[in-house]
């Protein structure tokens, strides 16, 4: 992808603020019943690419339309995904309470396993876009989240940190955050870590650039 045709992240956000406070608000209504959360997720994720991608968009349309058209999809995902988070969070959280002393392994457990847990989260942040701009098997698209995770460094860090700043905001922020999390928190999170995994995305397993594609675009 040529960096200089791609709007800056600041820019963008500035464009498509209004519609990332609608999508918020939406997002979270169709979080109420629980079990939604990974659809609304991966609808979610469908909108703020087409906001990313400079589509013409319904937020609330959109939304919803994906949501029932992804609801399987993004339910399957999101139970794979909390699985994952959930055993290897636990594990993390047992061997931080055990007294490690000088045992070595116990310490490289308890450090692996924290790291599984960032790795999980930062493949999510892949997922959620493989899953609306790639056709594969689930098997192939949870290998290949894991796979841009390691090769795709940079944007992988910034998913981490913008995801951790966020997070730390509206944890350690309440409850002066909470406006925070009705207006624009998870729209916010979701866009960034679309708008850096997007690129990889495409060029990783569509094999195309964001100006290809606008040419392409251009010519039809």
């Amino acid at each position: 992808m040529e960096k200089e045709k791609r709007p800056n992240l600041f820019q963008k956000l500035k464009n498509d603020i209004v519609p990332l406070l609608k999508l918020n608000f939406i997002f979270l209504l169709l979080c109420i019943p629980v079990i939604s959360i990974p659809s609304a997720i991966q609808a979610m994720t469908k909108v703020n690419l087409s906001l990313i991608e400079e589509k013409r968009t319904d937020v609330v349309r959109d939304f919803l339309e994906a949501f029932r058209d992804e609801f399987k999809d993004g339910l399957l995902c999101g139970v794979i995904l909390a699985v994952l988070f959930l055993v290897f969070g636990y594990v993390a959280w047992f061997y931080q309470q055990v007294d490690a002393g000088n045992n070595l392994m116990t310490i490289l457990v308890r450090y692996m396993t924290l790291f599984s847990v960032i790795v999980i989260y930062c493949a999510s942040c892949y997922l959620w876009v493989i899953n609306i701009k790639v056709e594969q098997s689930l098997f192939a698209r949870l290998k290949n989240a894991f796979f841009l995770v390691f090769i795709c460094i940079r944007p992988t860090l910034l998913c981490l940190l913008f995801g951790g700043l966020i997070g730390a905001i509206v944890v350690f922020g309440v409850p002066y955050s909470t406006p925070f999390i009705f207006v624009g928190a998870f729209s916010l999170w979701n866009y960034i870590c679309s708008y850096y995994a997007l690129p990889m995305v495409e060029t990783f397993l569509l094999g195309i650039s964001r100006s290809e594609d606008e040419m392409q675009e251009k010519e039809g």
